[in-house]
């Protein structure tokens, strides 16, 4: 072989081998951090639309003073809605506005009817794909059976348990109680003050957005 083809060989063989030997070579390992990433599914500035249907049941009354479960003279169930509205400041306050209605019927058929609405807070504790808010709820509640009717207070504290679908969807069950005062115009110079509990039982379906 002349020199000039020995050095153009060795120029080219010199270039070509660290070619060879990079591939095969295993590459180095790829460190990739996303892989055990969990996608949260809430957060701040988070909202709910709740949507709930189910039962509400009579529970302790008490009239002018004295305790007198049982003689409320409503019947053992009746049913209710509501449909609320939450904001999240954090991944787990919240705060909003509810409008739910009721009837229940009474032991000379008739029935009584409520409308409360007002202003909702409350706490969510998250565990995986299940959430437990917990809340409170302060606010108004018209009132009526057949031509009386009355506008007063009411105070509303709930617990729920959901399990999350999926991003958009939660579902689960309610359970919330009502504390319902009256203090009507006084008839034949006698107020009769009330105090009324109420214990709601819903089914809910979440939208979060």
């Amino acid at each position: 072989m002349q020199p000039k083809s020995l050095a153009l060989f060795l120029i080219l063989f010199a270039a070509v081998l660290p070619h060879v030997f990079s591939q095969e070579e295993e590459p180095p390992p790829i460190d990739i951090d996303w892989i055990d990433f969990v996608v949260p599914m809430h957060g701040p500035g988070d909202r709910t639309i709740n949507m709930s249907v189910g039962t509400i049941f009579p529970t302790v009354f008490n009239i002018d003073g004295a305790p007198s479960p049982g003689h409320h003279n409503f019947r053992a169930v009746g049913g209710t809605a509501s449909f609320a509205f939450n904001y999240f400041f954090t991944a787990n306050i919240y705060l909003g506005g509810e409008l739910a209605a009721m009837f229940l019927p009474t032991g000379g058929e008739r029935m009584f009817f409520m409308v409360p609405f007002g202003i909702r807070a409350g706490y969510q504790f998250v565990f995986r794909r299940f959430e437990f808010p917990v809340g409170i709820m302060i606010g108004g509640a018209p009132q009526r059976m057949l031509d009386e009717g009355y506008f007063g207070f009411i105070a509303q504290a709930s617990a729920s348990a959901f399990w999350r679908f999926n991003q958009d969807w939660s579902f689960g069950l309610n359970t919330v109680w009502w504390l319902v005062p009256q203090r009507p115009a006084p008839q034949d110079g006698v107020r009769y003050n009330a105090l009324g509990n109420f214990l709601t039982v819903t089914l809910s379906a979440r939208y979060h957005f």
